[in-house]
């Protein structure tokens, strides 16, 4: 319904709403143009004397005790006794033991009654994935993989007000953030009570069982420009689930989740824990997902500053992979690049020359039973 004033009230809204992503889109003839919304109390919503917490456009928090609204202000008192009154647009409002808000939205519209879909993201409906993942290879060096993937969605509907039976679009990534959001599952469940699972449909696809040394130990606070950068080295092999380009992209509707992991090669089978990555969607690319350690393998790495004015920056960095097994091993040498630089330069490449993945240079070195496996390159920076 849309008054004379051309605004609409939407009641009982959820009270984690991102106002932001807010979509009212007419489903009748007559025209309807949202110009903007702001949320108000709702008839149960400000009553009594309630916990809150406010979270304003500008990024403030506030949290305390309710002690009055009106007109788009809030009058709260927080833990200490200090009353803090807040006025301006609010972007988050939770309200303890309260039924639903009331978003009040301008629009351009006859008045009238208007049949319109709402949709919106909100903090009160969560959701979680997980896998599980079958990979079948051969025993040879380059034999192909088979990996089926089956996801499972958590819906965690239960900061709804009232049980209700819905269609559920899960979406990888929020309208509004940095990349076009992507469904991953669509579907009707019943929400508002308990978690709720469904299974998504088996994804079958070819992929790689690699070997990866990744020998450089990275840190949360690593500082590309520090002469430090990751200058300590470990020499674990990883066995990775390698996926390629075309299959990344296949697989982009999927987002990060727990993966249980059951390998089964030349007749024997091993599972494990595992991390699913979220996907690349601004730029797409293949990636690794990885299971364990490998006994059979151990890798050497090191870097060593030729030269650095602070301006400019040559590296060398050698490796060597050493197999301990009777069969020929196929591995993946990866360095990370420092990021940040004017312009890089790769050199004196040996025994052959890199394969790129973004950032990350990746050499195929084959290595004999018993035998170790040797090569480097020189980084040229310049900030």
């Amino acid at each position: 319904e849309i008054g004379a004033d051309g605004v609409l009230h939407l009641a009982e809204v959820a009270q984690g709403i991102e106002l932001a992503s807010l979509i009212v889109e007419a489903l009748d003839d007559a025209p309807l143009d949202l110009r903007g919304c702001a949320r108000e109390g709702g008839r149960d919503a400000v009553t009594g004397d309630r916990e809150v917490r406010l979270l304003t456009g500008e990024g403030v928090e506030v949290r305390g005790r309710l002690r009055g609204s009106s007109d788009g202000r809030w009058v709260v008192e927080d833990g200490d006794g200090a009353v803090h009154f807040v006025t301006g647009e609010i972007e988050h409002l939770w309200i303890a033991d309260a039924g639903g808000l009331e978003v009040r939205c301008q629009v351009a519209a006859a008045p009238g009654r208007h049949r319109v879909r709402i949709a919106y993201a909100t903090t009160d409906l969560a959701w979680t994935a997980a896998y599980r993942v079958d990979v079948v290879a051969g025993a040879g060096v380059d034999d192909a993989a088979h990996a089926a993937l089956q996801p499972t969605y958590t819906i965690a509907g239960s900061g709804l007000l009232g049980a209700r039976r819905a269609e559920v679009t899960l979406l990888t990534g929020l309208p509004g953030g940095d990349v076009a959001p992507r469904a991953a599952w669509t579907g009707e469940v019943e929400l508002g009570a308990d978690a709720v699972s469904v299974l998504a449909p088996v994804h079958e696809v070819d992929v790689a069982l690699d070997y990866v040394y990744r020998g450089a130990v990275t840190h949360p606070e690593d500082n590309a420009r520090n002469g430090y950068w990751r200058a300590t080295s470990a020499s674990d092999v990883w066995l990775a689930i390698g996926v390629d380009l075309d299959t990344a992209q296949r697989l982009a509707d999927l987002p990060a989740g727990h993966a249980l992991v059951t390998v089964t090669r030349d007749g024997v089978s091993r599972q494990g824990q595992a991390d699913w990555p979220a996907p690349s969607l601004d730029r797409p690319r293949g990636f690794d997902v990885w299971l364990w350690p490998d006994g059979d393998l151990v890798g050497w790495r090191e870097r060593k500053s030729l030269y650095d004015d602070g301006r400019r920056l040559i590296e060398q960095y050698l490796f060597s992979v050493s197999n301990g097994s009777t069969r020929p091993i196929k591995v993946w040498v990866e360095e990370e690049l420092r990021t940040g630089a004017a312009s890089r330069e790769i050199r004196k490449q040996w025994p052959r020359k890199a394969r790129r993945r973004g950032d990350v240079l990746r050499y195929p070195v084959e290595v004999a039973p018993g035998k170790i496996e040797r090569l480097g390159f020189e980084a040229e920076y310049v900030w």
